[in-house]
């Protein structure tokens, strides 16, 4: 089919954003969906391979749900879909075998109330400035090419970073920040 087009040369529908609920792929072969969207919120969270582009399930589950209806996504990946129905008001289970597409749609779809945010950012960013102002070298992992891709002032800030997170975990109010996973 996709040479069969492209022998005829026929030039694709191009529709930038949001598909409107009304439009009928039925009545075209050729469709182009340019994404405006692939970043917002915590959809660009991760680089996950082959990841829905959010209009598409956007305008799936408007054109086919309604407020408050549940949404199965057997194979859920990063979670886009799961994200959408949140925004829409649906009810959304996910599944997937992969843990790392797991974790991904946990961290992707688990609201985190801005002031809470706010103020282990803040904790945060005064644990890691003392830690950096201490002089004391935290610990760098070991990896290839650890060298050449970083310079040492910057393994030091990553390492000072991760000692602060990994120390300050289980911290208030970082705690509660991390602890409102519905998942």
């Amino acid at each position: 089919m996709l040479q069969e087009l492209m022998i005829r040369n026929i030039k694709p529908m191009r529709i930038d954003g949001n598909v409107p609920t009304e439009f009928n792929f039925d009545k075209c072969n050729n469709i182009l969906i340019k994404s405006k969207h692939q970043s917002y919120l915590t959809h660009g969270i991760h680089k996950f391979p082959a990841k829905f582009f959010p209009e598409l399930p956007r305008y799936l589950i408007n054109k086919y749900s309604k407020r408050e209806d549940r949404i199965l996504d057997p194979m859920c990946g990063s979670g886009t879909t799961l994200l959408e129905g949140l925004l829409l008001s649906r009810e959304v289970i996910g599944i997937d075998i992969d843990p790392m597409a797991r974790l991904i749609t946990k961290v992707k779809t688990t609201p985190v109330q801005s002031r809470l945010l706010d103020k282990a950012r803040v904790f945060l960013q005064q644990d890691i400035r003392q830690r950096m102002l201490s002089k004391k070298k935290p610990a760098i992992p070991e990896f290839n090419y650890r060298n050449k891709w970083f310079k040492q002032f910057i393994l030091e800030e990553l390492g000072n970073i991760k000692e602060s997170i990994l120390t300050n975990g289980g911290v208030h109010p970082i705690k509660r920040a991390l602890s409102r996973s519905p998942v």
